[in-house]
């Protein structure tokens, strides 16, 4: 049914003569649409909007492969929960011969799990931005808890000794990292004026081959440790 709702008389009389024009030439019944995107194309813009400006930009790359082999052909509403599950199937299964000649896995499952989640987004991102009515829901394989494993502060210590021998161009560089926490790639993009050694804090605004974070978000860091002024 077509709303007929208009916001005046002139609007409606408007609607009316446009409804009888309509009638008189045949153009009646369901409004013709475009011809619908391809997932491939939702998929290009997705990394254009999205991804062009993250540091996982060339992984989302390689992940949009896997979909568009996959997918890419189809009109993003022909992407469903079957053809979905298909994917993940086929990815856990492939093998591949190691060294050895034994088959073992291709993908490990946190692998296929981010390009799923790729997959999760850019459908998602279909939806809002009107080229599907709706996305199906992507599971994600079962990815069993592993064990994690850290320095003990007396092997820190330790280990900081040496590299204050063995590397003391590096020293500053490890006791940062140890006593912080902070990803490799912001250690490297720090700078003088984002250390406060007299109050201990340190100011993470960048990655070191970008102006910003992975998160995009500036913050604070406390160091836990005076070594960490060294």
């Amino acid at each position: 049914m077509v709303n007929t709702y208009a916001a005046s008389k002139e609007k409606a009389k408007g609607f009316l003569r446009k409804a009888e024009e309509n009638v008189a030439n045949g153009r009646v019944g369901v409004e013709q649409r475009g011809e619908e995107k391809t997932f491939a194309q939702l998929a290009d813009h997705c990394l254009e909007v999205h991804s062009a400006t993250l540091e996982s930009h060339a992984d989302n790359v390689g992940r949009v492969e896997h979909l568009r082999k996959a997918f890419g052909k189809l009109p993003v509403s022909g992407v469903t929960a079957e053809r979905i599950a298909l994917l993940r199937a086929r990815m856990a299964a492939e093998t591949v011969e190691d060294d050895e000649g034994n088959e073992t896995p291709r993908w490990r499952p946190n692998t296929v799990n981010r390009v799923l989640a790729l997959l999760r987004k850019v459908l998602n991102d279909g939806v809002a931005w009107g080229w599907v009515r709706s996305a199906p829901k992507v599971k994600l394989l079962a990815v069993p808890e592993t064990s994690f494993d850290f320095l003990q502060r007396d092997e820190a210590e330790r280990f900081l000794s040496h590299v204050a021998v063995a590397a003391p161009n590096d020293a500053a560089l490890y006791t940062t990292a140890i006593y912080t926490g902070q990803r490799m790639g912001e250690l490297f993009g720090l700078t003088w004026p984002d250390v406060d050694l007299a109050r201990g804090l340190i100011t993470v605004r960048r990655s070191y081959d970008r102006d910003f974070t992975k998160s995009k978000k500036v913050r604070h860091v406390r160091s836990t440790s005076s070594s960490a002024s060294c």
